[in-house]
Order: structure tokens, then sequence, then C-alpha cells
């Protein structure tokens, strides 16, 4: 997210270089009024907002294609970074690819175009701006366009795309104003291994952006969401209003600022899970 670019870099290289996975169990008795069948699910942390979603067989990844962009954002080490690109193990298998925007911190066209050329059982979902951008990676092979799913962002639309036997709520999230304004930002709810999990991208914290989807109702049962999301008590509160998730995963610390948010998210938001590190999936 470019509005981030004037974070601190003071200690950037503090936590460079790894990858951290959370295992999420969700049973019968969750808090909340919602009943929830158990399920399981694991999600790993890539870098910004890229996250890999695993349950039973099933693999999704979100905004995890991406380069080095600026040392503001983390990247994955080369060697991972190559073998992701290039749908060598352990990144072989993904069923589905979900961009949320354009921005070269969550999505770079040459590496999403190698990863679907050299898997092909990955299905990919993602705004129409970015599609275009990949188009040009996709053209000589046209057995690829019918796994390519583009959508037309409209904001305060949402629209279901059904691919790799998911069915993919997109919401037209405003990434917010001035330069970001035609940038389509599009938001994810689906339910994997019984769990259903909401991604936004870098989609403006507002009422105004949100109210239209009703995502209260959806019974989130994990946000993944940027850490700016739960900073401040007036954050917290419009998440509750207009997500009310009952986990939350915070996203798109940058490198130089990992200590200092994650001891703010500890001190203010202790329930709130904080994706730091970037280290291999030893699960």
């Amino acid at each position: 997210m470019d509005s981030t670019d004037n974070l601190d870099e003071r200690t950037a290289a503090a936590s460079r270089g790894t990858l951290w996975c959370l295992v999420v169990l969700l049973a019968c008795g969750c808090a909340g009024p919602r009943p929830a069948a158990p399920a399981s699910l694991r999600v790993t942390y890539l870098a910004n907002e890229g996250v890999l979603l695993e349950a039973g067989d099933t693999r999704v990844v979100i905004d995890g294609l991406h380069r080095h962009y600026k040392d503001l954002y983390a990247t994955l080490p080369d060697p991972a970074r190559e073998a992701f690109e290039s749908a060598a193990p352990p990144w072989s298998g993904i069923d589905l690819l979900l961009v949320s925007h354009r921005h070269r911190d969550h999505f770079h066209p040459e590496a999403v175009g190698r990863h679907v050329r050299a898997a092909p059982g990955a299905h990919l979902i993602a705004p129409a701006q970015a599609v275009d951008e990949i188009a040009p990676e996709l053209a000589a092979d046209g057995s690829i366009r019918p796994r390519i799913h583009a959508w037309n962002w409209q904001v305060g639309r949402s629209h279901v795309i059904r691919a790799a036997g998911l069915d993919v709520t997109l919401l037209g999230l405003s990434h917010g104003s001035g330069v970001h304004a035609d940038v389509q930002n599009v938001g994810h709810v689906f339910t994997i291994g019984g769990v259903t999990v909401l991604h936004v991208g870098d989609a403006e914290l507002t009422a105004d952006n949100f109210a239209p989807f009703e995502l209260p109702a959806r019974g989130i049962d994990i946000a993944l969401l940027p850490w700016w999301y739960v900073a401040s008590d007036q954050s917290r509160a419009l998440v509750r209003a207009h997500i009310a998730p009952r986990r939350i995963v915070a996203l798109h610390i940058g490198p130089g600022e990992a200590a200092e948010v994650v001891a703010e998210l500890r001190a203010s938001a202790p329930e709130v899970v904080p994706f730091v590190r970037m280290l291999e999936d030893r699960l």
C-alpha cells in the first residue's frame, strides 16, 4: 500500500527474511452466538498481505506473488520466491490464486504469470486491472485463459465466482481517494475447511466502504486485516461494527516497524495475532 511509504525505516533490517505460520482450530464451542462445525485451517504468512491457506487438500494463496518493491515492504527470500513462481515444491498444488489489487507490494504480473503457466491446476481470480497487466504473460498460451477470472470492480458491489471448488465472494472496496481512487481493490470472502475467511487488501477503513456488504451477517471466522485496522480504539470499533470477526490476523507490518507495531498490538489489542516473520512452514 503506497500510503505506508512514510513508515519508519530505522530498523529495516531487524525482521527481514522469514515466514511464520499459524494453526487455527475452530471448534463447536467458539466464542460468539454463531454455532460452528469442527474445522481446521492453517494460515501461513508470506509477506505484506500475502498468505497461504490450507485445509485438507485445498491450497489458496492471497496476494502472495510479488517481488521486491521497496525496503519498507517484506519480500520472500529469492530461493523461496523463485520456487513459488515456478510452482516447484513446496509451492506445487496451489488451487487458487487471489489478488486484491495491482500494487507491487501485493502483486507482480510476471510472478503471477509464471506460476499460472507452471501450475496447470491453478486458477486466478483478480480485478480486471491486474489481469490486464498479466495478459501479455499469458498471451502465448490460450489454454490458460479459462483459468483466469477477471472482475470489473465496482465500489459497493459484490460478485461471486466459483473456481477450484470454492465460491469466492468478491467485494468492491475503495482503496481511498486521490491517487488511490481508481485502484480496483477487491476484498475476498470464502469458506475453506469449514472456516469463513475475509481478506480486504488495502481497503479504506470507513463505515461507508464496508456497510453495503453486511459482513457481520456472513459470520466471518478469521479476518486477515492490515494492522492499522486494529491500531486505535476508533479503528477497532469500525472493525467490530462492520466486520465482527471471531479472530483477527494483522498483516502488512513492515520489516522496519515490526518490533514497535507488535508491542503496540500486544498492549492495546492482545487478542490480535500479528504476522511479521517469514519462515518455512514446518507443521
